[in-house]
């Protein structure tokens, strides 16, 4: 019965290498997941401090920052299951999930490096570099975006976020998902969002002491 509602073909040499390896992969996830649990509890304690300072750039340079980590801790999460699970449609189910999120972080993350984010450094010419460095890696997303957007869109929109009420439209979109797609589309993305993290890491750092 399980097979009838999924057709995706099991990626024999992932799952393989992932029984072989799993140490080494846990051992990632879990050193990832400190990273990022402690970049968020930093940044939610350096946000508040700017706050109470009435320091308002830094407040939105915190919150941007915050935002990347909190949104790369909930794919790593999500990631996580969508690897490891062996249950076919269990396995779609994570890849529904892992779509959701990456769909919603397109459209978020250009509004949130937007215009508040861009005016705090209008009269800072040294910070040239800096923001051509950041309009890269945005030309980066952009290209993931192009290539993506509407596929996820789709999945997004008829069995995730919203689901189409006629059961034949959302069991199209679930028969044909390929979880081991969606894990390297995650993967690309991940490394994108991890660019720009790191990125506006090396801004965070200066603005510590304020």
């Amino acid at each position: 019965m399980e097979d009838q509602l999924t057709s995706y073909r099991i990626d024999k040499n992932r799952e393989r290498d992932l029984v072989d390896n799993h140490y080494e992969y846990e051992k990632r996830f879990i050193e990832r997941y400190a990273v990022l649990e402690s970049n968020i509890l930093v940044i939610k304690k350096i946000k508040k401090l700017a706050a109470d300072k009435g320091t308002n750039d830094h407040v939105i340079l915190w919150n941007v920052f915050g935002f990347i980590n909190i949104l790369s801790y909930d794919l790593v999460s999500v990631g996580y299951s969508l690897l490891f699970e062996t249950k076919k449609w269990q396995k779609v189910y994570f890849a529904r999930q892992v779509v959701l999120l990456m769909y919603e972080a397109l459209n978020d993350i250009p509004d949130i490096l937007g215009k508040d984010f861009k005016n705090i450094f209008k009269d800072i010419s040294e910070a040239n570099n800096y923001l051509m460095e950041l309009k890269s890696l945005q030309k980066e997303f952009g290209k993931f975006k192009t290539i993506h957007f509407e596929n996820l869109k789709q999945i997004r929109m008829n069995i995730i976020a919203h689901r189409d009420p006629d059961i034949d439209n959302q069991l199209h979109y679930i028969e044909t998902i390929d979880p081991y797609e969606i894990i390297n589309i995650m993967l690309d993305f991940e490394n994108i969002l991890r660019s720009i993290s790191d990125h506006l890491q090396k801004l965070m750092v200066r603005t510590i002491k304020f």
